[in-house]
This record gives C-alpha cells, structure tokens and sequence, in this order.
C-alpha cells in the first residue's frame, strides 16, 4: 500500500531532473522534494485536512479508539501520526462506506436535509 506521499516522490524527482539547476523554480521543488522525503509524520490538524474532517477533535477521538496506529505523543502532548496510518484509515473507512456498513453522521445528515430542496 502506497500513500499519496509516497507516490509523489518519484515523480517530483523525474521533473526536477529535467529543470536546470540555474532555473528560479528549481530552489522552490528542491524544498518540496526534501520535505516529503523527510515527512514521515502529521499533527492532529495536518491528519485531519487529509482525511476530510472538520476538527482536530475528531482525530483525537480516533486517536483515542485507537485507530491510527503508531501514533505518539510529545512532551508537550502534541499528537505526532505516522503518514501511513492516516492513508490507512482513510482506505479502511473508504470501503467500508462503499460496502454500506458506515453510516454517514448525524451532523452531515442534517446538514443534506437542511439543505434538501421540496418540491
């Protein structure tokens, strides 16, 4: 199982070797190539953009379940989850919503129904 990150990687690298290392864009890809190779890691918020959540609250609600494996602490208590269990989760809870066994939530529910036009 590969994650987006992970599939980044090869072809960002591909274009970097084909721009010319005077060309101003070059420094800016450099960067972002170093980042995902060093990215092993998220934070509650970072996590929770990628898995298409409102708030780091509900991460911390999975993280409590025990849903993201490997995931740790800091001293300070700032949450630090391994890439890979977040694309993970985000495949597990992707089937299982194909399969019908996810119901969405009540807030989205009511959210669609508020929104829902009667003819």
């Amino acid at each position: 199982m590969t994650t987006l990150l992970e599939e980044a990687r090869a072809p960002l690298r591909r274009v970097l070797d084909r721009i010319p290392e005077d060309d101003p864009d070059r420094e800016v890809l450099d960067r972002l190539a170093a980042f995902l190779e060093a990215k092993n890691s998220l934070t509650t918020s970072e996590a929770a953009q990628l898995l298409g959540l409102g708030s780091v609250n509900t991460v911390k609600r999975v993280l409590a379940a025990g849903l993201l494996e490997g995931a740790t602490q800091t001293a300070g208590r700032h949450w630090r989850i391994p890439v890979e269990a977040v694309a993970r989760y985000r495949e597990d809870q992707l089937a299982l919503r194909a399969a019908g066994s996810l119901k969405p939530s009540r807030a989205r529910i009511r959210r669609h129904a508020a929104t829902e036009t009667l003819y």
